[in-house]
């Protein structure tokens, strides 16, 4: 086999072979069906890489470096393509499925994409693909065997020829880039399988456990999910964005098919907690990271599902996710929560403005060392030399994480802040620089500054100076106009939340924007339990002129703020509203109508779910299309 994590994954296959791998409402894969379609999925991979879509000079450097998108949905199918594509020896690079058309095109126009792998035939990549030859997931499941010059055994010598001494990159992750383009940065095989096999690797991954797979796949913490459960013998449980948002539907997600560990972003672990803070008590084992969690919430938590390890970590995309973990135990210390200890085969450094190593107590700039340091950025040599640097003492390699932090005496980590502008929505890295260039794009605008406005509904404000040819045009319709166009060109939670329009950026002596001068996002009136539904969704979009016939998702509510409002409903009404509905497109006006009859129908229209039956729901005003079906 050519690497240690090729070699492991077909040691456990082989050892559990009817072992469930992946599980799922459609479909169930043995360690053993998994090891044969990926196998499949390898030979189809490599054929059109014979077909001389691979061709050009090696070996590759990061910037010549090919990749396989994969343009499809979480499913059994994604883990027998990313098993085939390490298999192959390609590496794949995940795809929003709800990115931009631009966006998409400026990932593919910045690497060498060889391959697409879609869902089902059908699926619209005709405005950005361009010319990317097209796999379909349905396809790595077909019968009948796939002739080609794929072996197991020559696999070694493929690798040393396309890659030299560059380690065989697994997969390319893209992060927020300061430049208006995301950076994809490529991570390496054997960096996974140091850090996350064995005794040393992350509780609750024991062989035979069952985990939660719910994370989108552009996010990092998904590929390590993944990985870390096949490599160590454990079983996926896919599970759908609209139970892992809903404290109800997971708490019964997570009974029904036992489910022992899960992993999530300290701002969905908190969203889902104030829904129900027992609605982990199924699990073992509950992994969060991503941003700073809040003491009192994780201390509710764990008093409301006595028994449960909790483990807070931390890492970056850059050097394979995690790179320090620690179990929580009660009491909770006072001060600040430490991070744990370096994870795996990691190393932490605090260093000064010199890269010297500081003592114990002394904050500095974070370095990460270890097998599970990046490849680098594709096609962005400056940044890859600046973040990527050598320790002029070890002579060993190091990413610079920007995150301030410092070591305790014991070796526990403690994070204080950033050294640039960058923060985390949802787990996942906003550098304000990418929101600032799409802005600039966009005609009649001169300038702008992106800021992060934290509270119980954190935002993005933009604020933005208009040209002489928005003369005479209302700042409301300006701003309307403007969030229009970047969500043509941002995911959804790059889409600033308010967009102010100004007449300058106040600056400081210096040149600096001087924040204190910024206006303030207008007020909304805080929601009490005496308020209406339509209140509720205005205080968490933090926008009075959200109404009852608006659509959510097109005034800047995003899946993490929906879970937000699931648990003010909830808290004030004794009502568990799905999911579901927030995508109506008048999502208040239905949210409305279903609290209404649940109230109405008692208990358990509620969300008890016990003796459910559907009931057709109509109220006045309510059009054909509007017709909803409710639980009672």
């Amino acid at each position: 086999m050519a690497t240690d994590l090729l070699r492991r994954f077909t040691e456990v296959a082989r050892s559990n072979p009817a072992v469930p791998a992946v599980m799922g409402p459609d479909l169930c894969l043995s360690f053993s069906d998994l090891d044969l379609l990926s196998d499949r999925a390898a030979a189809i991979f490599t054929r059109a890489g014979d077909a001389g879509i691979l061709q050009g000079e090696m070996p590759y450097s990061i910037d010549t470096l090919p990749v396989i998108g994969f343009y499809h949905c979480r499913s059994a199918r994604h883990v027998v393509a990313a098993v085939g594509a390490a298999k192959a020896g390609i590496p794949y690079m995940p795809l929003g499925c709800d990115w931009p058309d631009n966006r998409l095109k400026a990932v593919r126009g910045n690497c060498r994409m060889c391959l697409l792998v879609c869902d089902k035939e059908g699926m619209s990549v005709s405005g950005w693909g361009g010319e990317t030859p097209v796999v379909y997931t349905d396809d790595l499941l077909g019968a009948g065997k796939v002739v080609s010059s794929w072996s197991r055994v020559e696999m070694r010598d493929v690798m040393r020829a396309r890659y030299g001494d560059m380690p065989p990159p697994l997969y390319v992750i893209h992060t927020s880039g300061s430049t208006g383009t995301p950076k994809g940065v490529a991570l390496p095989h054997d960096g996974i399988c140091a850090n996350f096999v064995g005794s040393r690797g992350m509780p609750g991954f024991s062989a035979g456990k069952r985990v939660l797979y719910g994370g989108a796949l552009t996010f990092d913490l998904s590929i390590i999910e993944l990985w870390i459960s096949l490599l160590n013998g454990c079983t996926l449980v896919l599970t759908p964005e609209e139970t892992l948002l809903d404290a109800h539907s997971l708490k019964m997600h997570l009974k029904k098919w036992e489910i022992n560990t899960a992993a999530m972003p300290v701002s969905v672990m908190s969203a889902l907690a104030a829904q129900d803070e027992s609605v982990f008590s199924g699990l073992e084992v509950l992994i969060f990271g991503g941003e700073l969690p809040n003491k009192d919430r994780i201390e509710k938590i764990m008093r409301a599902c006595p028994g449960i390890v909790m483990n807070n970590s931390y890492g970056t995309a850059e050097t394979c996710a995690v790179a320090a973990a620690g179990n929580i135990d009660l009491p909770l210390p006072e001060g600040p929560l430490a991070v744990g200890k370096p994870f795996g085969d990691a190393e932490l450094l605090v260093v000064d403005d010199d890269l010297a190593p500081l003592p114990a107590g002394q904050v500095g700039e974070l370095l990460i060392g270890g097998p599970g340091v990046g490849l680098g950025y594709i096609n962005d040599p400056e940044r890859t030399a600046r973040c990527f640097v050598t320790d002029p003492r070890s002579g060993k390699r190091r990413y610079r994480t920007g995150d301030m932090a410092y070591l305790q005496p014991d070796g526990r980590l403690v994070l204080v802040g950033r050294s640039d502008a960058q923060f985390k929505i949802g787990g996942k890295r906003v550098d304000p620089g990418e929101i600032s260039s799409a802005v600039m794009r966009q005609p009649r605008v001169s300038n702008v500054h992106v800021a992060f406005v934290r509270g119980d509904y954190p935002t993005i404000v933009a604020y933005v100076v208009a040209d002489g040819s928005a003369f005479g045009m209302e700042p409301e319709i300006f701003a309307e106009n403007l969030r229009k166009a970047l969500a043509e060109e941002l995911p959804a939670h790059l889409v600033p939340g308010h967009i102010l329009v100004v007449e300058s950026i106040p600056l400081t002596a210096h040149g600096k924007v001087d924040q204190k001068r910024l206006p303030v996002p207008p007020a909304v009136k805080p929601f009490s339990s005496g308020g209406d539904v339509c209140a509720a969704f205005q205080a968490v979009l933090r926008s009075e002129a959200f109404s009852e016939n608006d659509a959510f998702f097109d005034h800047g509510g995003t899946s993490l703020l929906a879970a937000q409002l699931i648990a003010v409903f909830r808290s004030v009404f004794q009502v568990a509203v799905p999911f579901r509905l927030f995508s109506h497109p008048r999502t208040a006006y239905m949210v409305r109508l279903f609290i209404e009859n649940a109230r109405m129908n008692g208990p358990t229209a509620a969300g008890s779910g016990a003796g459910a039956r559907l009931l057709p729901v109509r109220g006045t005003g309510l059009k054909a299309q509007d017709e909803l079906t409710v639980k009672i």
